[in-house]
């Protein structure tokens, strides 16, 4: 069998949920040798497509950005992806992102929703941008139940027409030879934007002094402070000797989870929420949001807290990292809990939805 997946998320993200998630299928599916899965985008950005040894990686990785590309780089994959696609006479096409797919298209298209945040947080009740890529659909993937559930409401689609693959997590290196020292922290991964709670999380450390006194907070990737966070750290009279913006590789982020007192999740909305199940395959206690797809993915073995005001994220801090026995039990339960996802599980369910096209 032959699956072709289009170049739309490796020529837009530089690093992300998503990509990681096409490159680790493709990965796992490649282990059958008779499964053929091609990436196909002529000119790509991604850092994990250039990091993995693929015999089906196609194109040119651009390291840097140029200046006024982005119509030409799109207009040679689209070029590049039909030519490919062509030759290689695929059995499905799994396209990686919303772009409406290009009607010479024949063979069934596959298209994977990994969260309805624009719909969900919309001030416009019929905000629907994924529609017409919906529509054109034969089948969707969805990373979670809490993700399938929400296209269902807000899309109106037969749940026969959605397959629910979890994702993995043992892509997931700890270098047990690391000698770096660091002092007690408290790790924040990603994005800070919107539904991210950054601000949330700011105001609750704020409510105490001891923490801050014993604890760093390091912000993992996202990219450095904006002026408004500045200022928010300023207002919030935070010391920035203890606030640490780093950004970096994988092997910094698995070697963070694994020496942090505890991850810190405090999003409002998530398609899945992968760095929980990092930080628990780094022996990292998780702390996050009380929200559906949380409660899914991590079960009980994660300390929750509801975010209807910061207090309770403070009292879920305390609850943990002064607790060595909290900490070991979180462990010990995430331990048990990470045994659930792997992308081998993932790459078999999404291999099975596949087979009933072909």
């Amino acid at each position: 069998m032959k699956i072709m997946f289009n170049h739309s998320i490796f020529q837009n993200q530089k690093y992300g949920g998503i990509s990681r998630y096409f490159v680790n299928l493709v990965e796992s599916l490649s282990k059958d040798e008779r499964i053929k899965p091609f990436i196909v985008c002529p000119i790509y950005k991604n850092i994990y497509l250039n990091n993995v040894s693929l015999n089906f990686k196609k194109g040119l990785f651009l390291g840097k950005k140029f200046p006024f590309t982005g119509k030409l780089i799109k207009l040679i994959n689209n070029i590049g992806s039909n030519k490919y696609y062509n030759e290689l006479k695929p059995d499905i096409y799994h396209q990686t992102y919303y772009e409406i797919v290009n009607s010479k298209i024949k063979c069934p298209k596959f298209i994977t929703v990994y969260d309805l945040y624009h719909e969900i947080f919309s001030r416009d009740p019929n905000f629907r941008p994924k529609k017409k890529s919906l529509d054109k659909a034969d089948h969707i993937m969805c990373i979670s139940n809490s993700t399938k559930k929400d296209l269902i409401n807000l899309y109106s689609i037969n749940s026969e027409k959605i397959t629910v693959a979890h994702l993995g997590c043992d892509h997931v290196k700890i270098n047990s030879k690391s000698s770096e020292n660091f002092a007690p922290f408290l790790l924040f991964v990603g994005s800070r934007k919107q539904y991210k709670n950054f601000d949330f999380f700011l105001k609750s450390i704020s409510l105490s002094r001891k923490i801050l006194n014993d604890f760093e907070i390091i912000f993992y990737g996202g990219g450095k402070f904006e002026k408004e966070e500045i200022k928010l750290i300023n207002e919030l009279k935070l010391p920035f000797q203890k606030i640490r913006n780093l950004q970096g590789d994988d092997n910094q982020l698995y070697k963070l989870y694994n020496k942090a007192s505890a991850l810190v999740f405090p999003s409002a909305h998530e398609g899945f929420g992968l760095p929980i199940i990092e930080a628990m395959s780094s022996q990292c206690p998780v702390i996050c949001s009380n929200i559906p797809v949380f409660k899914e993915v991590a079960g009980d073995a994660a300390e929750f807290f509801d975010l209807k005001e910061p207090r309770n994220l403070l009292d879920a801090i305390q609850k943990v990292v002064y607790s060595e026995s909290k900490r070991k039990e979180l462990i010990n339960s995430g331990n048990k809990r990470i045994g659930l996802f792997s992308w081998n599980k993932c790459a078999d369910t999404t291999m099975s939805a596949y087979k009933k096209f072909v």
